[in-house]
């Protein structure tokens, strides 16, 4: 009885607490987009190869200071994962590809893992015009990539991010169909 009186008197508390943020402005939850970009990044920043990672305005990340990360979410639990790319996005991409050693894109699969693709792969993926990219998984296994102008030959490695970023290519030894 006592123990159920402390439980209750501590959901009171929050309760209270939760209203006290929300009615002086503060943010009640955490941001979708930090949420998921964080499921990537905290990998690379673990990764002792990363020296550095700096946030570059709204357009994505930048690691060691040669590597562009442009990372895209979905908050869908199960597979297929699709990615849509506007003429912004395919843009940014190719103007960040230029000025970096190194672009790879880290598509964040719900609470799956993150799958790395390099820009050259993405680039014919996609194309020059708005597209997307999408990724499966079964149990087990990489994940199969495939985009509105092609697909994948090889599956993509778990293990491939963060390596990708720091220049190790990790491939699966199965075809991709």
């Amino acid at each position: 009885m006592v123990r159920q009186a402390l439980y209750l008197q501590r959901k009171l508390a929050i309760v209270r607490m939760h209203r006290s943020k929300l009615a002086h402005g503060f943010a009640s939850m955490l941001d979708k987009s930090a949420y998921y970009h964080g499921a990537a990044i905290i990998p690379v920043l673990e990764d002792s190869r990363c020296r550095s990672i700096r946030k570059l305005r709204t357009l994505g990340y930048v690691v060691n200071d040669d590597t562009f990360l442009f990372i895209k979410y979905t908050t869908k639990a199960r597979y297929p994962w699709r990615f849509t790319f506007d003429q912004e996005d395919i843009d940014r991409c190719a103007h960040m590809s230029s000025e970096h050693r190194r672009l790879v894109f880290g598509f964040v699969c719900g609470g799956d893992g993150v799958c790395a693709v390099d820009w050259i792969q993405g680039r014919d993926l996609l194309g020059t015009k708005p597209s997307w990219i999408a990724a499966a998984r079964k149990h087990n296994h990489g994940y199969s990539v495939w985009g509105s102008n092609g697909e994948l030959k090889r599956k993509v490695s778990l293990g491939k991010w963060p390596a990708l970023v720091f220049g190790v290519d990790i491939s699966e030894s199965t075809n991709a169909a």
